[in-house]
């Protein structure tokens, strides 16, 4: 008896070991406000995958989406899920303003400037021309990012505002969240 149950721990044990840690990630140019100089940027978040408490799956969210752009100064912008509908959107800080929309089409369209409060969409993340979430970033996929706010505080808060449309999603397997991005600023 007591053999049968340590074969069962060992088990799984080892089905906890059977998961991998994958990177997601994207490449474009993107322009900043305070130069005329087009920028690497880099669209990713991290995924695990196939991990396991007792033999059941455990459903692990992914991480938020974040964007680095490769200019020395430039902090990495970060795309949250909207509570209510699921959508990644880049949240504003107040005193922002929004100088642009993306209409249901996805075309962006010019708005009287508009001061904003903080938590404000100031930018969105779109596959196969509609808004997403997470879940439909998947290898192969093609985002576009739209920027639609500019700073008046700081102005490598945001990119220039636009239609930024990045190349195919890879996947790659990582060991740790902390693994660097290759982005050397140009």
């Amino acid at each position: 008896m007591n053999t049968k149950i340590l074969l069962l721990l060992c088990l799984i044990m080892s089905l906890q070991a059977c998961s991998s840690l994958d990177r997601y990630q994207s490449n474009s140019k993107v322009s900043m406000v305070d130069d005329d100089l087009k920028y690497t940027a880099i669209l990713y978040y991290d995924h695990l995958t196939g991990r396991t408490w007792y033999g059941e799956a455990l459903d692990e969210k992914a991480s938020d989406v974040r964007l680095r752009i490769c200019k020395g100064g430039v902090t990495t912008k970060t795309f949250s899920e909207n509570n209510v509908s699921k959508n990644l959107e880049l949240r504003s800080k107040s005193r922002d303003i929004q100088t642009q929309k993306v209409d249901q089409n996805g075309a962006l369209v010019d708005i009287t400037p508009t001061p904003l409060r903080a938590n404000k969409s100031c930018g969105e993340i779109w596959v196969d021309n509609k808004k997403t979430s997470v879940h439909n970033l998947v290898a192969g996929s093609s985002p576009k990012v739209y920027i639609t706010c500019k700073s008046n505080k700081n102005a490598t808060r945001y990119p220039a505002a636009g239609e930024y449309v990045f190349s195919p999603i890879t996947k790659t397997e990582i060991e740790s969240t902390s693994v660097e991005l290759k982005c050397d600023p140009e």
